[in-house]
Formats: C-alpha cells, structure tokens, sequence
C-alpha cells in the first residue's frame, strides 16, 4: 500500500487481528527500544547481532508458515511498483538525515537506526504486497493466490470522485514536502516556515477528512459516515 493509498489500509483494533508478520516487527521494535537502556553494558556490534538474530528468527518463521498455506505472491502494478520505490526513496532520505545527524555507530543511537530501517523494510514489503496489517488481508490474499473467491465489502467497490482523490494527492504531496524540508539540511524554507506549515497541513488535515469526506486516516470515520451510523440507529 503506497503512501498515496494510505487511506486504503486496513488497521486492525484489536491484537489478535494482526498478522503474524506485524507482531513480528511490533516485537522487533520494542525490543530496539529498549536496547538504549542497556547500551553501557553491550556494544553495537552485539546490538547489530540482536537485531539480526530477530530478523533471521521471525524471517524463518514467516516463510516457514507460508509454505504450510501454500501462499503464493499475487504480483503488484505499475502504479504500486512506483509507491513503493517512492517509499523506498523517501524513507532511504530520513536514513541518510539521521546518519548526518548522529552516529550510527554508537550504542545510545544505534537502536534507533535500527528500529527505523525495520519499520522502513516492513513498509516497502507492504507497498509490494508481502505483508500485510492485518490477517484477514493476509488470508484473503492466500484466498486468492489459490483461487478462491474472496468476498469485497459494499465499500470497496464504491467509486470515489475525482476531485476527492485529486485534494488527497495535492495534500499527500505538500506533506512530504513538509516533511522532508524538516529532515533536510538543504531547506526549502526557514524553521520557523516549515513550523507554520505544519500546524496549517494539521488543521487542513481535519477539515479535509471529517468535513469534506475526503478520507485521509483509515480507522477514523468522516463526519458524513459518522452521521449515517447515527442515522441507522
């Protein structure tokens, strides 16, 4: 799922609607939290080691549970191809801001870099369609990969309109810019700029997804969705 699909995504409520791959990476990023606390008594290479023992632990154990189900990737398009090398590049862009900014080699930030590259990794294999939030789009893509038919809710087959889609990508495209002229050396406006156009984006954010019904968060309802739940009451 791209950054311009963000909207798209479904998030589970509860723990046990997560897929197995989001409980791994849940764990491997609380276990990177906590690595500064002990990073007196261990040495990056021992926190490297950590990490990569976890990844090559839960790796196994995902491939492992696929083959028993026989899951089979169901390839991605175009368009997702391009989200997901755009996600790979803008998320490559806050690496190389951290790295300029703190060492990567010190225990106390090690941890972070690591915590970040794995939310990174696990984004980019959501954009391509290897891992998924929640299980019930994990199963359903087993579904597919074998055949079946999989059930489409009301709700995805609706036809958005054009001009929701195109107030979407125009406030996607200022929040990266946001975003990246925070993270940059090489700014594109002061500070003090990027500060207001933050608190502006936020309050353009909440006016454009509960007002104006141009969902931006996945597990927040519009105002207009909000009433009709009243509504059938």
């Amino acid at each position: 799922m791209s950054i311009f699909d963000f909207h798209k995504t479904n998030y589970p409520t509860s723990w046990g609607d997560f897929s197995l791959e989001y409980k791994f990476f849940f764990v491997y990023f609380v276990a990177m939290g906590l690595m500064p606390l002990l990073s007196r008594r261990i040495s990056a290479s021992l926190e490297l080691l950590a990490a990569a023992s976890l990844l090559l632990a839960f790796t196994v154990l995902s491939i492992r549970r696929r083959r028993a189900i026989a899951w089979r990737w169901l390839g991605i398009d175009s368009k997702e191809l391009l989200g997901a090398g755009l996600t790979a590049v803008l998320m490559g862009y806050f690496l190389y801001a951290l790295v300029t900014s703190f060492s990567p080699f010190n225990p106390v930030f090690l941890p972070l870099f690591l915590a970040a590259s794995g939310f990174f990794l696990f984004s980019v294999l959501q954009d391509l369609k290897v891992v998924t939030f929640s299980e019930a789009d994990f199963l359903a893509s087993c579904a597919k990969s074998a055949g079946s038919s999989v059930l489409v809710s009301s709700e995805a087959n609706v036809v958005e309109a054009s001009w929701k889609s195109a107030v979407r990508t125009i406030f996607t495209i200022a929040f990266i810019l946001v975003w990246v002229n925070g993270i940059s050396r090489f700014r594109f406006f002061s500070v003090r700029i990027g500060a207001i156009a933050f608190a502006v984006l936020m309050v353009c954010g909440f006016v454009i997804h509960f007002l104006l019904g141009v969902r931006l968060l996945p597990n927040y309802p519009t105002l207009q969705e909000m009433r009709g739940k009243d509504r059938r009451r």
